[in-house]
Order: C-alpha cells, then structure tokens, then sequence
C-alpha cells in the first residue's frame, strides 16, 4: 500500500489502526486487510460520487479522462450529496436533450471554441468589474 501511494509504512499503519477505530476495516498487522460492512457502504458512496463527477467533466465539460479521472479524485470527498445528486440529475437531463440533432456536450464544445475560455470570468462569478 505504501509503494502504491507513495507515503511511508508509518502512514500506511496510522490511517489502517484509524479507519479499524472507525470500523470501516477489518486490520490486523501483517495479515489480510478487509472492509467491513460500514467500509464497503463507504467505498460504494465514494465510487459513485467519483464515476458522476467524472462522468460530469467529461460528458458535459469536455475534459480529457485523465484530468476528468485527477479532479473527480479530489471533489468526491468534499461534494456532498444534495449536490452530487443534483450535478447526477443535470447529466442525465442533458443526455436527454438533443438541438438539431447534436448532444448537449457537442453544443458546448463548439461554444467553447467560438467564444475561447478565460480564468477569471466575471459574468460567471457574479463580479462586476468597473473599467
């Protein structure tokens, strides 16, 4: 596990001994780590919040997999779900709707394109910027 992560052996021990504490794992030094039934409902919940998330930047915002896959990574575990349902609604509502024949993510995507992107956006953040 340590290898995999990239953390030390000493972090690796101190979230498993957290997450028996909390009854989300099954952990004994040296022997086979297993989910509980709380940690199974709880890996469930993250996988599902990370494959809307994902499922969102891809098919609605355009990202590519692997930026989409780094970003749902870290929004799953601070996404609550009221939001999360409703981002998983918005999806399927879009995938619903079709103008002359195009999906929604085509239509953005030329939309993008035609107007460009900017980082600060002041009519998307509410600002009004006096020139």
């Amino acid at each position: 596990i340590a290898n995999d992560l990239g953390v030390g052996k000493s972090s690796v021990t101190a979230a498993l001994k957290a997450l028996a504490e909390k009854n989300y794992v099954n952990y004994d030094p040296y022997q086979f780590i297993t989910l509980t039934e709380k940690g199974k409902l709880a890996a469930s919940g993250i996988v599902r919040k990370h494959g809307i998330l994902k499922k969102f930047l891809i098919d609605v915002l355009g990202i590519e997999e692997k930026q989409a896959n780094e970003n749902a990574c870290k929004m799953e575990h601070v996404m609550d779900d009221d939001v999360l349902d409703r981002i998983c609604c918005f999806v399927r509502y879009l995938d619903d709707k079709r103008v002359k024949g195009k999906k929604f993510s085509e239509l953005f995507d030329d939309f993008c394109s035609r107007s460009g992107l900017k980082r600060e956006c002041d009519e998307c953040s509410g600002l009004e910027v006096q020139h």
